[in-house]
C-alpha cells in the first residue's frame, strides 16, 4: 500500500497458493472464496482530483493451474473495475461504476465439456439524496451483459429505497424494485437490510416487480423491535423455485422480525 501523492493512493497485491494448500477456515485475497490453487496479481489506484471527486480503479489477472468446480481443466481470467463517485456535501451522492470480469467455466459440449471463456459487464447508475436530518432516499439501476459462446443475455434491475425517521421512536423504509433478465446467467444482486447488523444480496432473474416495507419500533433506549416484509411479483412461470424451496404461483413472500435488547 503506497501513498504516492496527497492524493493518491496505490495498492499491489501478489498471491500464489499452490493447489495442494487446504485450509478448511482459510481467508484471503483470491478471486475464489476457499484460498487455494491460484495465483494472481492484482493492482488497484484511489485518486481524489478535486474536492468531492473519489476515482477507484482496479485490475485483477489470476489463473487456475489445475481443476476446480464446474471446471474441468486449468484456467485464466481477468477482472477490471472503474468507479466515479461524487459527494459534493452531506445530502447528496452521485455514482457510477463500470466492471467488467471475464473467467471460465465448462461449455455445453457433451463429450469434452472442455472450458470456455464468459464475460460478463456491469454499469451501475446510482444517486443517494438526503432531505433533512432524517429522511433518505436513494436510487439505482444497474445493466448486466452477459456473453458464452453463441449465447448472449442482458439483464436490468432498478430500484427507489425512501425512508427515515417518523418520531425519536420509530423509523420506516420502503423499496418498490424492477428486474427483467434472460435467465439465471444474467442475473443481477441487490443488497438487502436484513435488520440490525444483518444483511442479504439476493439475486434475481426473470421479470417481476419486489416491494419491501420495514418498521422499527424503540418504545424505550434499551429495547427496540425491527419488522420486515418483502413480496415479489413475477411476470411468467407458473412456480418459483425449486426442491423444497418451490412454490406454486408467481408470488413469493417473506418477512422477518427481530427482538434487541442493550445493556449498558
Amino acid at each position: 500500500l503506497l501513498s504516492v501523492d496527497p492524493a493518491v493512493d496505490v495498492s499491489v497485491l501478489y498471491r500464489r497458493i499452490d493447489m495442494r494448500y487446504q485450509s478448511v477456515s482459510g481467508r484471503a485475497f483470491t478471486e475464489t472464496s476457499m484460498p487455494t490453487n491460484e495465483t494472481g496479481f492484482y493492482a488497484g489506484v484511489l485518486i481524489r482530483p478535486a474536492y468531492g471527486w473519489t476515482i477507484n480503479a482496479y485490475a485483477d489477472v489470476f489463473a487456475f493451474p489445475w481443476l476446480r468446480y464446474r471446471v474441468n481443466g486449468p484456467t485464466r481470467g481477468g477482472d477490471i473495475l472503474m468507479q466515479i463517485h461524487y459527494q459534493p456535501n452531506k445530502s447528496g451522492e452521485a455514482i457510477v461504476r463500470f466492471r467488467c470480469e471475464r473467467k471460465a467455466i465448462n461449455g455445453t459440449n457433451i463429450v469434452l465439456d472442455a472450458p470456455v471463456m464468459q464475460d460478463k459487464k456491469n454499469l451501475r447508475l446510482h444517486v443517494g439524496l438526503k432531505a433533512g436530518q432524517h429522511w433518505n432516499l436513494r436510487m439505482r439501476t444497474e445493466t448486466v451483459w452477459y456473453k458464452k459462446e453463441d449465447k448472449r443475455e442482458q439483464g436490468f434491475l432498478a430500484f427507489i429505497d425512501a425512508g427515515g425517521a417518523v418520531s425519536r421512536k420509530l423509523d420506516i423504509g420502503s423499496r418498490l424494485q424492477y428486474f427483467e433478465t434472460n435467465s439465471y446467467d444474467s442475473r443481477v444482486y441487490a443488497y438487502e437490510s436484513g435488520g440490525g447488523s444483518g444483511f442479504s444480496i439476493p439475486a434475481f432473474s426473470g421479470k417481476g416487480i419486489r416491494v419491501i416495507t420495514h418498521i422499527k419500533y424503540s418504545p424505550v433506549s434499551w429495547c427496540g423491535v425491527w419488522f420486515r416484509v418483502g413480496r415479489s411479483f413475477f411476470e411468467e412461470g407458473t412456480e418459483i423455485g425449486s426442491g423444497l424451496d418451490e412454490i406454486n404461483g408467481r408470488t413469493k413472500t417473506d418477512c422477518s422480525v427481530q427482538l434487541s435488547f442493550q445493556w449498558h
